[in-house]
Order: structure tokens, then sequence, then C-alpha cells
């Protein structure tokens, strides 16, 4: 056991077993530890990334990341391994902090499986196991030559002789709920939802290094289980309808009026959704009130979207607004990254030089909205009023039914104006729930009308419902209940959605 020196000092590493085992509830996202992987490929100047998420055949997840990079020697391998190894926190790495690769994997695996070859040709075999660590106590990994065959052409078949990295999570046991049963066609459906919400995610995060014509990041090849990722700019910058509002760079300076570093502020406002070069643009660029605020960008890599960092709230207002925020590392300190590089926190003051920029887009973007709304009224105002013809009256096509909701236990039917001006109202009839929707409420026109989207109208009502929650007395019975009802609604739509396929089929 360790001693006091003369001056009361002693040594207290951390108990390895136990820290090991709370560090896996660092509280990552799956894509966020994913993409905390390419960042240490991108270090190693990889060009060309793969990436494979899937199940193998006894239905376990089968994870693994593989690059052309530098490659690892035995040295190197072990320093990776390393909780806090500070050789790997360069201050312009995208691996800023020396704990990504073991933290992020662990959170999700009991070991990591490093194979590699390095400048010299040497290929090596590194393993970080939790169970070693847990059974022995001993902060400790394996680093050696790598001699199996079938390891050693697994890996040629990314490197091709070259240099490289595969990165395989092995024995994975926080992706699936623990009691939930091995159904095949249950895993796959999940497994593909991990695969398709980090393409979704590194499409969006790295996309200034995916998009070839983008000169401010070298140019990479990400693959997402054997398909190319394209680049996916949330600023939509090469849609030529887009409307850049401001673009500005500013210094940040210390107590001493000495610059510490810079950053620039862009603000757009996104095209409406006709204006889009295409439906599939539009589409991908996910036009939704959770997409809307500040990108923050750290070496040309999306570090978070924090919102509109404090200015305001999200409002449906500002769909079409979007902004980046370019920093350089040397303010790391000014704008505080969270380890798992998924937010930041600025420091006071930061955001005031930009605040009016921000305000002056949501006028912007609402004088926008009035616009194309006046426009379309025009519109039905011209095609209702025009004369009706000499010829033969034509048959008008009758508008139909609101379609009754496909669930056995609950329809939906249209209802004259309610008394009380509700927008619905719920009744029980035979034990069956029946949703009453009032059809001249002027919300239920807008959307009707087709005036807004369906996820704009869905946005609409739940940032209604969320702002009348939030102005509940805190510990109110009604703030309680409101919490209750809206953990209950959620996990109850979370249902139909994943069951929604399956349901309609056998209808």
């Amino acid at each position: 056991m360790a001693q006091f020196d003369k001056e009361g000092y002693i040594e207290i590493p951390p108990v390895a077993g136990g820290l090991s085992e709370t560090l896996r509830a660092a509280g990552y996202e799956f894509v966020d530890a994913m993409a905390d992987l390419v960042d240490n490929s991108i270090d190693a100047g990889a060009t060309e990334i793969y990436v494979n998420i899937g199940l193998d055949s006894y239905l376990e997840p089968f994870i693994y990341i593989a690059d052309n990079g530098s490659g690892m020697s035995r040295v190197e391998i072990a320093k990776a391994l390393t909780y806090g190894s500070i050789d790997s926190a360069s201050e312009e790495r995208l691996g800023k902090f020396g704990i990504g690769l073991k933290t992020a994997s662990t959170a999700f695996c009991r070991r990591i499986l490093i194979l590699t070859r390095d400048e010299l040709r040497t290929c090596w075999r590194g393993v970080l196991d939790l169970d070693d660590i847990k059974n022995n106590s001993i902060w400790r990994c394996r680093v050696t030559e790598l001699e199996n065959a079938k390891e050693r052409a697994f890996l040629d078949n990314f490197v091709d002789r070259g240099t490289g990295t595969l990165i395989w999570w092995d024995e994975v046991d926080h992706l699936f709920d623990k009691d939930a049963a091995r159904e095949e066609a249950s895993r796959k459906r999940k497994i593909n939802a991990y695969a398709k919400k980090f393409s979704q995610h590194a499409s969006m995060t790295f996309h200034r290094f995916l998009d070839k014509h983008d000169e401010r990041a070298r140019n990479i090849n990400i693959y997402m289980n054997d398909e190319l990722l394209r680049a996916n700019n949330p600023l939509c910058e090469a849609e030529g309808a887009t409307e850049v509002l401001s673009s500005t760079s500013y210094n940040v300076l210390d107590e001493c009026d000495e610059t510490i570093g810079g950053y620039s502020f862009t603000l757009a406002l996104l095209p409406e959704k006709e204006d889009f070069s295409s439906s599939e643009s539009f589409k991908r660029a996910n036009v939704t009130m959770g997409n809307q605020g500040i990108f923050i960008y750290r070496n040309n890599r999306i570090i978070s979207l924090q919102g509109w960092m404090g200015l305001r709230e999200r409002h449906p207002s500002g769909n079409y607004l979007r902004a980046a925020l370019d920093m350089d590392y040397q303010l790391d300190e000014v704008l505080k990254i969270d380890y798992k590089k998924d937010s930041v926190t600025a420091r006071e003051g930061f955001t005031d030089r930009f605040a009016k920029t921000v305000a002056l887009g949501f006028a912007s973007a609402q004088r926008r909205s009035e616009t194309e709304l006046n426009k379309k009224k025009e519109q039905n105002f011209f095609s209702t009023s025009a004369p009706a013809s000499a010829g033969p009256k034509k048959e008008t096509k009758q508008k139909a039914e609101p379609k009754k909701a496909t669930r056995a236990d609950v329809w939906v039917s249209p209802a004259k104006p309610i008394g009380d001006g509700s927008l619905w109202n719920a009744s029980k009839d035979k034990g069956k729930t029946e949703l009453r929707c009032n059809t001249q409420h002027p919300f239920y026109k807008l959307a009707d009308e087709g005036r807004v989207s369906a996820t704009e109208a869905i946005e609409v009502m739940l940032w209604e419902l969320g702002k009348f929650e939030s102005d509940l007395v805190d510990g109110s019975t009604a703030k309680k209940m409101m919490g209750v009802a809206r953990d209950a609604i959620s996990s109850e739509l979370r249902h139909i959605a994943e069951t929604w396929d399956e349901a309609s089929a056998g209808e």
C-alpha cells in the first residue's frame, strides 16, 4: 500500500474495475460514439473510411470502422488505449480529449479490438478488455504482433497491404435492451435504424470533408455498409435559392485586449419547399423545428446544434433559418466543448455580437412567410372566383371525408364546430375512444388546405403544448400530470411508429 510522504501526500490511483464500469455510463449517444472514431481516422490522415453496422450469424451486433490512415505502432496503440492520453490531444486535431476511443467504444461494448499496420509494415493487434481490468483491478491492455491469418486478411481487405487501422467493437452489450427477445426481424429493424441514423448524422457532421467541391476541408470518403455517404450541408449552401442574410468574422479578446482566437458567423434563410432544386434536396434538408439554430463547427467538423444559444427559443417561424459558427481551436476555453463533442457552453456575453443578426433573421423569415401565405391566398381566391365557362357544367368532385385511423381501438371523426372552440375533444363509446376533430377550427383548415406541411403542423402543436407545460408551476399536480401524459403518449406513438408497416400490411 502507498505511504504518505513527509508533506502528507499519498498516491490515490483509481480503482480500475470500478472506474472502468462507471465510465460506461458517460452518456454517449450511439451516433456521437461512432463519430468519435471517425475523428480518429481523419486525424490519422485517412482518405477512405469504412463503417459497418450489422448483425452476425448469431444476431449479435457486428460493428467496426476501418481506414487507410497512417496506422499505429505498438507504443501508439498502448497510448490510444490509455484513458486521458495527452499525445492524442493536439489542439488542431478532431480527437481533442484523448478519451474518445475508449469511452465512446466501451459505452457500448466490453472489448475493443484494434488491428493495424504501421509505417514499417508491421501488423499489430491491441485489445482492451473490461472484464480483464475488472477481474485483475489493473489498468492494462495487451498489444502483440498480428499473427491470426483471418484477422490479417480482414485488415488487408480495407488497407490493401498499406498502412491503416481497423477498430472492432466486440461483446456489444449496450445496444439492445437486455430483456428484449432475440427475434430476428426485430433485431434487424433496430440495427438498420442505428445504421440509418449514423448515416444521417455523419453526412451532416462531416459534410465539408465529404463534399468534393468544398475547399474548407480535405476530401475523404466515408462508406456506410459499403455505400458512399453524400454530404448534407445544413445551410444548403449549394442551393441557388438559399439566401445568406449575414456573414461576419470576429476576434475574441482576453482581459488584456489580446486576441485569443477568431470565429465567423453565417446566417442563412433556406428556400421555400417549392424553390429547392429537387424534392430530394428538400427532404435531405429536413426542415423541422429541431433543426433550426446555430450549428457550431470546430476544425470544419460540426460539434453540435445548440438551438439559438439562449438568444431565443426555437419557434416554427424560424424553421427555415440556420446559422454556422466556425470557431478556431484557440477558442476551446471560450466555447467549452463537452468531451463527447455534442455540446458547448459559451462564456457570458459571447453571443451578444450576433444577437441582433439573429433577431433580424427571424424578422426576415417572418416577412417571407407572410408574403408566401398572401400569395397562396391570392391564388386560392382567383382559382375559386373565376367565371364559369359557357359550356356544360362539369361535375365537381366531393371532398373526401378524413380517413379514419387504422387502429382498432380509436377512430377519428370530422365534427362541426365544437361549442367551446376547441380543436378536438374525445369521448368513450362502448369502451372505445372516439376523437372528434373540429374541422372548422382555423388551425385544422391551415393543415387541411395544405398551407403547412404535416411536419410543421405537428411541431406547432407540440410547441404550444410544450409552452403550456413550461408555464405551469414546478412541482404542481398539473405539471406532474402533463409529464405523465407526455411520457405515456410518446411511448404509445413510438410503438405505433415501430409497428405501423406491419399493421398496414395486415389490413
